[in-house]
């Protein structure tokens, strides 16, 4: 194989140009347009069954898999960026933020490191947001895809923060399996659509193979101290 066959590279960069414009304009003008759209519309029996196509063996390239999106997904979403959609926290997204996403997309950059300016972008939002809560010039932070991936990272946070011991070297080595006395407890209150009852108190006990929530007056009992954990999220809205 020459170098030609094996890039990931568009064949031909002006038609692919004409089609990435015409994805940019089609967008534009459906959300410019949702004051004169319903809020919502059934997907028919046709479109949800096209769904079920057996793997495709060659791909049916970049126009015709558009003319599908266009066809038989950008007609039927759950309604959330909608000016009339109440159904859901979803936000709504912005044409803005959609363009920032096919930049940040075109940079596709990894920001563990490296002497690169996507990573002090990042940085910086984080700065901003830390000066903005009235947190230390000194406090770090990491940018996640949402508010459950949020969830986990301040979970396993708090766990680590909270343990009194060292989690990576003593348990995930399997030095420490865990025993009475290193159950740590929490209180759940916006998490009750994900794993725990609303205001709840619980104390989640585990091993290597379950966590099982408890509840929290043992770890009272035992004289431990519940973390509050609170999820904090924003969603947009469109002008009706």
């Amino acid at each position: 194989m020459t170098n030609d066959e094996l890039t990931l590279d568009p064949a031909d960069w002006d038609a692919f140009r004409a089609l990435a414009h015409r994805m940019v304009d089609d967008t534009l003008a459906h959300l410019a347009s949702l004051h004169d759209q319903p809020a919502w519309r059934p997907m028919p029996d046709a479109v949800r069954d096209s769904f079920a196509e057996p793997l495709p063996m060659e791909g049916v390239g970049a126009a015709a898999a558009y003319e599908a999106f266009a066809e038989r997904v950008r007609p039927y979403p759950n309604g959330n960026f909608h000016p009339r959609f109440w159904g859901w926290v979803q936000g709504t997204g912005t044409p803005l933020a959609m363009m920032a996403e096919m930049l940040a997309a075109a940079l596709n950059p990894h920001l563990a490191g490296f002497n690169q300016a996507p990573k002090h972008v990042e940085e910086q939002v984080i700065a901003w947001l830390a000066e903005m809560m009235g947190f230390p010039a000194t406090s770090t932070g990491v940018l996640v895809a949402g508010g459950t991936m949020a969830n986990v990272l301040g979970l396993a946070v708090a766990r680590h923060a909270q343990a009194g011991f060292d989690i990576r070297a003593e348990v995930l080595s399997g030095e420490r399996l865990g025993g009475a006395d290193d159950h740590l407890p929490l209180v759940g209150q916006t998490l009750d659509h994900v794993v725990v009852q609303r205001s709840q108190p619980e104390e989640v006990r585990g091993d290597d193979q379950h966590m099982t929530p408890k509840p929290a007056a043992a770890s009272r009992e035992h004289g431990h101290t519940s973390v509050r954990l609170t999820e904090v999220t924003s969603t947009g809205t469109r002008s009706s």
